[in-house]
């Protein structure tokens, strides 16, 4: 073979160089496309997972280093969306519509993004069943509950959720403040139904019936709805006048057969209480004959030179007498009451002084004493003067006063000195 002469000025090696170069720069720029580049032909797809929530949101498909934006959410759930993560359980990364250029690390390559939602913990318990068990969820506010489908218990059917095992209400609709454990609620599922009414028993308004399967406990209602002028509702019982003992509002009652229940009412009162000679103000007191009212003491109110001694329903003292304290409740066929209160003259104690009067030794102790509480006047143990017997005590140094023998009982009338009297 003849070797070709190579043109002036473009040898061989340079045309074997600019090959070179421009296969390195293709390789250039497709590596550069995968770690930031500009060339644009690597191609990849984000799928949207909902992560406990429902319904479908579209995969998308980016050409990296495009801008391309990430999906809305089109996910339902009972919380609130708060972005798209990499992980069921991670830290948000980005928020709906967020656009992104470079996500992926080679051609083709999936990204997975999770929902992540925030709300409260709800979980749910099957409270004796068995079968399908809502898994928990998240949700905050009013929400609409599992309707109970796939669970079972033998003998009973669903009604729906409560916050405690023993309802005994169920519900399907429930406001979620803060994590909460729901109880299935199951009643019998066999026999006629039977109703519970409700009878005012002589107040206005009413309070619907309610009729549950034989067996189920009801939670007995309050009174709103009704009233009754001048009277307290106290609960309720199967007399009308409360003989039969009184079942309160919001007791668990099971309904066994057709039954009535009457409204049990506590007449309501004031009591008023009256210085009686004694001067300033206690308030009045409004109770019910169901629950009383306790009896207070008199800190409104003062006497000089007596002491307050209790209540007494007449003024002079002759009626029913009660003490602070106690609880008080009136004949109902009285109504209001009024209470009067009892005083007693304060006792006054009196200091006595006890003068040796020459004698010497050491002078006994000053006592105090008063109406009801004498003073019994001391011997000569300690004292003595010498050439002198000890004769008594008198009011004056010079026995010109009242005496009185060692030994006596004395009741003071005011503050005084007692002089030893010697002979």
């Amino acid at each position: 073979m003849k070797n070709k002469a190579l043109r002036p000025g473009r040898p061989y090696g340079l045309r074997y160089a600019a090959g070179f170069f421009l296969a390195l720069c293709v390789a250039w720029f497709a590596a550069c496309d995968n770690f930031g580049g500009s060339v644009e032909w690597v191609s990849y797809s984000i799928v949207y997972h909902a992560n406990d929530g429902s319904g479908r949101t579209e995969t998308s498909t980016h050409r990296y280093g495009t801008p391309h934006n990430i999906q809305e959410n089109m996910f339902g759930h009972y919380g609130l969306f708060l972005g798209w993560a990499g992980s069921p359980r991670g830290g948000r990364v980005f928020d709906e519509g967020d656009p992104v250029r470079r996500l992926a690390t080679s051609a083709g390559q999936t990204i997975n993004l999770y929902a992540m939602w925030d709300g409260f913990i709800i979980t749910f318990d099957a409270n004796g069943g068995f079968g399908n068990i809502p898994r928990p969820m998240l949700g905050s506010g009013d929400l609409a509950l599992p309707p109970g489908t796939g669970l079972f218990k033998a003998g009973y059917v669903f009604i729906g959720w409560n916050t405690t095992p023993d309802g005994p209400e169920g519900f399907l609709e429930f406001e979620v403040t803060g994590d909460i454990t729901l109880f299935a609620q199951w009643e019998p599922a066999f026999g006629e139904p039977v109703t519970i009414t409700f009878n005012v028993n002589g107040g206005i308004g009413g309070s619907p019936s309610i009729t549950r399967n034989p067996g189920v406990a009801v939670r007995l209602p309050n009174d709103e709805g009704f009233s009754r002028v001048g009277h307290v509702f106290s609960g309720w019982s199967t007399t009308p006048d409360g003989s039969a003992g009184i079942l309160m509002a919001g007791s668990s009652f099971v309904l066994n057969e057709n039954i009535s229940l009457f409204a049990v009412w506590a007449l309501r009162f004031t009591v008023t209480f009256n210085a009686n000679g004694g001067t300033g103000n206690i308030p009045p007191e409004t109770g019910a004959t169901d629950v009383g009212v306790t009896l207070p003491y008199a800190l409104g109110f003062s006497r000089p030179g007596y002491y307050f001694a209790g209540w007494n329903t007449m003024a002079n003292g002759a009626g029913e007498a009660f003490v602070p304290g106690q609880n008080f409740v009136p004949d109902p066929a009285l109504g209001n009451v009024t209470l009067y209160a009892l005083w007693s003259p304060a006792l006054a104690f009196f200091v006595v002084h006890f003068d040796l009067n020459g004698g010497i030794g050491a002078a006994p102790y000053t006592k105090a004493g008063g109406a009801g509480f004498p003073i019994r006047l001391p011997c000569d143990a300690g004292f003595s003067r010498p050439g002198y017997d000890f004769a008594g005590w008198n009011t004056a140094a010079d026995g010109s006063g009242e005496s009185f023998a060692a030994g006596q009982d004395f009741v003071p009338a005011g503050n005084l000195s007692l002089y030893a009297m010697w002979e």
